[in-house]
């Protein structure tokens, strides 16, 4: 990968370098056309044997590591190709830097840019999802104007744009927010997609409203990403 954050250089302590080592072990790359994004990685738990004995520090390095992987291959649509990189953009994480600024980091990235130009157009399945979870995003509920070349990644960077804009929007709401995120995930949950993790599928708005009372706001907006991704790449695949 050859993406770039604005930060100090830094160097990874020894754990985490085990812990990535050990979590590269379970990463195969993938061709674009051949992942459907909906069925994994699963980050509810972590996947490293005897992970309840790690330090602290350990722990969330696992779990931005499952983080990271797992935003590669929604957004992307593919595994990690480059160890090195990876693990750079972990420490990152482990550093303090928001889910939202890596996001930015990969949607802005060089590589996200030549799939953006690069891809086939869409298909008609995801233009129409677009236009349907742009609606839900949106007071207006006019989408974009799409042409016959637009393609999914596109789509998906407009769609992701809208909706941080709409969590910004009511962020110094925090209740109305979280109820706005229960209600939204208890619909989005109607399409009946895998979103990853057991419990993102239930389409329990109340459970989904708590949760985000109980969260920060940048994992409530990886949570909100993450579907709208999901839910186009699983279109895409229905040509």
């Amino acid at each position: 990968m050859d993406f770039k954050l604005s930060r100090k250089a830094s160097v990874i302590l020894l754990p985490s370098i085990v812990i990535l080592g050990l979590f590269w072990a379970g990463c195969t790359e993938s061709s674009n056309k051949g992942v459907k994004a909906t069925t994994r990685p699963q980050v509810e738990n972590s996947s490293l044997p005897g992970s309840q004995y790690q330090s602290a520090s350990a722990q969330s390095s696992t779990a931005h590591a499952e983080l990271f992987r797992e935003m590669i291959f929604v957004v992307l649509r593919q595994e990690p190709k480059d160890r090195a990189e990876f693990g750079n953009w972990v420490d990152t994480l482990n550093q303090g830097a928001s889910l939202e600024g890596v996001y930015h980091g990969l949607i802005h990235g060089k590589v996200y840019q030549k799939l953006e130009e690069t891809s086939s157009p869409a298909s008609a399945s995801a233009v129409a999802a677009f236009r349907d979870e742009w609606s839900a995003l949106s007071l207006e509920g006019l989408s974009p104007e799409v042409s016959q070349r637009t393609s999914i990644y596109t789509l998906k960077r407009l769609l992701g744009e809208r909706a941080l804009q709409l969590i910004n929007a009511q962020a110094s709401h925090r209740e109305g927010l979280a109820q706005w995120y229960g209600k939204w995930v208890a619909k989005i949950c109607q399409r009946s997609i895998d979103f990853g993790v057991p419990l993102r599928n239930r389409s329990d708005e109340a459970f989904h409203a708590q949760w985000a009372m109980n969260n920060s706001e940048d994992r409530l907006k990886w949570e909100v990403l993450n579907r709208l991704h999901r839910v186009l790449n699983e279109m895409e695949l229905k040509k």
